[in-house]
This record gives C-alpha cells, sequence and structure tokens, in this order.
C-alpha cells in the first residue's frame, strides 16, 4: 500500500512536470496591517490601524492549460503594536505609541488557479498556500519604560507604562490566501495586484502593558496578542518566459 502511494505520488509530480510550458518571476512591494486583541481590566487602551512595509519574490510555473500555477518566494515578515493610551476619565495621554513585537521573514509556498480571463488583459487568480517563519527573533532584551504628562482642568495628570515584548523565536508555521488580478502589458510582462491575508493556527506574539495612572501605587496590566492575522496588499510585476526541455 505505502508502495503503490509513492508511485501514484511520483506518477502525479511527474505527469505534472511535463506538462509545464512556462516560468515566472514576480515580485512586489505593500503593506500589512498587524491584527491584535486586548485583554485588561479597564479602557485604557485601544488599537490603532498601523499599516506596515511588505516585499516579496517569487519564482513559479504555469501549466499548459494555464489553470494551475505553483510558486515559492521569500517575503519579510515584521509585526508592530500601535496603540492608543487613555486615562480613566477618558483624557488622551497618547494617540499613538508604536512598538516592534517581532522581526523575521517567511519562506513561502503556494498553489494558484487561474480563476477567470475576464479580457484580453485582465485574469483573476486565487491561490492557497503554506509559510515557514524564518530568522524570528524578539527586537528587544529589556523592558521598554515610557511615560507621558498632561495638563487637564484638574490639573497635571500623568501616566507611566512598561512594555514587555514577547516576540516568537526561531521559525514558525503560517497559513494564507491570496486573490491576484493580473494585467498583461506586454507579452511576457504582467502586472499584478493581490489581495491576501495569512495568519498561525496558535498565538505568535505577545505584548504585555503594565501600567500606572498619577500616584497609584498599583501597576494595572493590559495583554496584547497576535495570532500572526494580517491581511496585506501589494502591487507587482511578473515576467514569464516560455520553458523548453
Amino acid at each position: 500500500m505505502i508502495r503503490l502511494s509513492y508511485s501514484f505520488g511520483f506518477l502525479f509530480v511527474f505527469n505534472i512536470s511535463i506538462m509545464a510550458q512556462y516560468r515566472y518571476f514576480e515580485t512586489g512591494l505593500g503593506a500589512k496591517y498587524d491584527k491584535f486583541t486586548i485583554q485588561q481590566s479597564e479602557r485604557a487602551f485601544s488599537g490603532n490601524v498601523d499599516l506596515g512595509a511588505i516585499a516579496f519574490i517569487s519564482f513559479g510555473q504555469l501549466y499548459v492549460d494555464k489553470k494551475l500555477s505553483w510558486e515559492a518566494g521569500l517575503a519579510t515578515n515584521n509585526y508592530k503594536l500601535n496603540f492608543k493610551v487613555t486615562s480613566p476619565g477618558g483624557e488622551i495621554f497618547s494617540d499613538r505609541e508604536l512598538v516592534a513585537v517581532m522581526r523575521s521573514n517567511r519562506l513561502f509556498v503556494n498553489i494558484n488557479h487561474n480563476t477567470k480571463s475576464i479580457s484580453e488583459k485582465f485574469t483573476w487568480v486565487n491561490g492557497v498556500g503554506i509559510s515557514v517563519l524564518i530568522g524570528a527573533k524578539n527586537p528587544y532584551d529589556v523592558i521598554l519604560q515610557r511615560g507621558k504628562e498632561i495638563e487637564t482642568s484638574s490639573g497635571t495628570q500623568s501616566v507611566n507604562i512598561t512594555i514587555k515584548t514577547y516576540g516568537k523565536t526561531g521559525s514558525g508555521i503560517l497559513i494564507g490566501a491570496s486573490s491576484r488580478l493580473y494585467y498583461q502589458i506586454k507579452n511576457d510582462f504582467r502586472l499584478v495586484t493581490n489581495l491576501a491575508m495569512i495568519t498561525a493556527m496558535s498565538e505568535l506574539t505577545k505584548v504585555d502593558v503594565n501600567y500606572v495612572f498619577d500616584s497609584s501605587p498599583t501597576y494595572k496590566k493590559a495583554v496584547f496578542t497576535s495570532n500572526g492575522f494580517a491581511p496585506f496588499l501589494t502591487l507587482g510585476l511578473q515576467y514569464i518566459w516560455k520553458y523548453e526541455k
């Protein structure tokens, strides 16, 4: 049974490989939004929408019927947190506090399907894939200290914050999905707009924020967590050439 399975797998890969006619390089730049959830006892923190840069390069192969393709590549995959700090009375201490949570890159493999040829120039392609984080590390080895003072109608108010990041180190697995629109500008060049998302299956990053308002003797705690969910949009260029064995 095992031999038959291996034989079937070999024949499947062999048949796919001899069907291949075209290969391509694709590269692009874009923006990514890192989604965090907050656990807190009072509404002192709220997340801001903050877009980080993403860049990628990939190599792929198209098949005879041009319905399926595979690609493998490398992409940047850093995570950062941006939040607002508000006192219990509603005063805003800080509109934007930015914290780098995890630095990493990811190797990815995608299987794509040419869903629809909209016109001679436009093609709609959908895909799914898997990624492996490489070189992931926590950017901070120390606890960050931040403090703010503001003047209000009732006098000077202050907040002191300590921040500890727990970015994943080593590697991790993510899954993703994408929807792309290609525009043919020449026989061997296409522009591509890619709307996609990635996520892990469990917690990937965490940030502990301990804080105290004014002269209170007791610190309180808020915890920001992420399973790596991040939607992103990229714009890029694809170069295609015919492959002859």
